[in-house]
């Protein structure tokens, strides 16, 4: 029978408030992955090649000042540049909902500076949430206390996606958008009024040189360089994979607001199954295994989408299918990057190595929308074009492109160095 120690009445009350304190956070990032950020600024007239663009300036941003950030909340405290962090990100999260009162133009300058400026706040924040979170946690109970703040913070996600999705009819005015990231913004400050009454447990310097010195020793660290460079072309092909799907559904297929949202749900609450599944096949057989099962799943979801003209099922069943599909293998992959990243960095210096793997899904990220937003501004794509039969859109296009690049990628899991025997999210009991 495994011996578990409970954790102290302070401790405990602690770890409520920090878990709490980021689920209200949590539901209002998701805005950026769940359609509702895009489906705003298409309302607003934005072009959809600089919707693409703005949706990639956050991670932008956060690739670029990440490392520097992560070393200086080792050296000078984590808390206070977190307090600062998500008072900046509820600052800059509110200008969505005061986009709405102006003209397009002073719209996209205001979305423009409050999302720099929710950026900066968020990569100050998130540089050393972690390794804050990870003091106030036993490491007997830090994998079960860690996927159960997943699953709780995809069950959010789910339900504000469903709400939101009930709001936004067919032809949805601006102010209805207005009004859910206005409750967002809300929900922001609220984070950081929580947040501020998280202690820092582990608050010591552990450089032991300057930030190029102390970056050369966290990228020598044996096969972690390798694994960061494999994590980031795994995101740059996968990650814009959403937003292209909400675009071909909001352009090509002409579906409301609210279905897009919907079928942006299912792909979370796919991705709340791939948490449970990953967890459990990593124990079993390690990461390389699960990382190629990944490659081959986003292959199959991404073309299930593209061939939606040729399948036997209802269009909205099909698209849903592969939402709930890719969404489970998207959390899948993501429960292997942190086991395997968790594995290999050391104690020491531990913001600043589990920020560059970070970084690295981070540019990733951003720039697999800013290469989708490139292609279109070239107009090297036709609008419409034929497949199997059945008219497609550009965006197709570019979704048969990263479907081809994920599964040639196979070759690339020999950067994966798969130092786990188990898991590093959820212990055996």
């Amino acid at each position: 029978m495994k011996d578990e120690t409970p954790l102290k009445n302070h401790t405990a009350g602690e770890l409520r408030r920090a878990i709490l304190a980021q689920l209200f956070g949590a539901v209002g990032m998701n805005s950026f992955d769940n359609g509702i950020m895009l489906l705003y600024m298409t309302v607003l007239g934005v072009d959809p090649v600089r919707i693409l663009i703005y949706l990639a300036i956050p991670n932008t941003l956060s690739t670029l000042f990440r490392l520097p950030s992560a070393y200086f909340a080792d050296t000078y405290g984590k808390k206070p540049m977190g307090i600062a962090g998500v008072f900046l990100v509820a600052l800059g999260y509110s200008a969505a909902p005061l986009a709405g009162l102006f003209p397009l133009r002073t719209a996209e300058v205001l979305l423009i500076s409050g999302f720099t400026v929710l950026a900066t706040g968020k990569m100050m924040f998130a540089c050393g949430w972690v390794a804050m979170l990870s003091a106030l946690i036993p490491e007997d109970r830090r994998g079960r206390i860690f996927a159960s703040m997943q699953v709780l913070y995809q069950l959010a996600n789910i339900t504000v996606a469903g709400i939101c999705a009930f709001v936004l009819s067919e032809d949805a005015p601006v102010s209805h958008f207005q009004i859910i990231t206005g409750v967002l913004a809300c929900g922001f400050f609220m984070r950081a009024i929580l947040y501020s009454g998280v202690p820092e447990k582990e608050r010591q310097v552990n450089h032991t040189g300057a930030f190029v010195p102390t970056l050369g020793q966290v990228v020598r660290i044996d096969g972690y360089a390798g694994f960061c460079a494999y994590v980031f072309l795994l995101t740059l092909f996968t990650a814009g994979c959403a937003s292209l799907f909400a675009l071909v559904e909001k352009y090509a297929l002409a579906l409301s607001s609210g279905q897009v949202v919907l079928l942006a749900n299912l792909g979370m609450i796919g991705g709340m199954c791939g948490l449970f599944l990953g967890g459990r096949a990593i124990d079993r057989w390690g990461t390389k295994y699960v990382f190629m099962m990944c490659h081959f799943g986003f292959g199959m979801g991404i073309l299930g989408f593209v061939m939606r003209g040729v399948s036997p099922f209802p269009l909205l069943i099909t698209l849903g299918g592969a939402h709930f599909f890719l969404g489970a293998v998207a959390a899948a992959s993501g429960i292997a990057i942190t086991s395997e990243m968790l594995a290999l960095v050391p104690r020491q210096n531990k913001a600043l190595s589990t920020s560059l793997c970070t970084s690295m899904v981070l540019a990733g990220s951003a720039l697999s929308g800013l290469i989708s937003a490139a292609v279109l501004k070239t107009h090297v794509l036709r609008e419409s074009w034929t497949f199997l039969g059945k008219e497609m859109s550009q965006y197709d296009a570019i979704l048969l492109a990263y479907s081809g690049m994920i599964l040639l990628m196979v070759v690339t899991l020999g950067l994966v160095p798969s130092v786990l025997r188990t898991s590093a999210w959820m212990p055996q009991a």
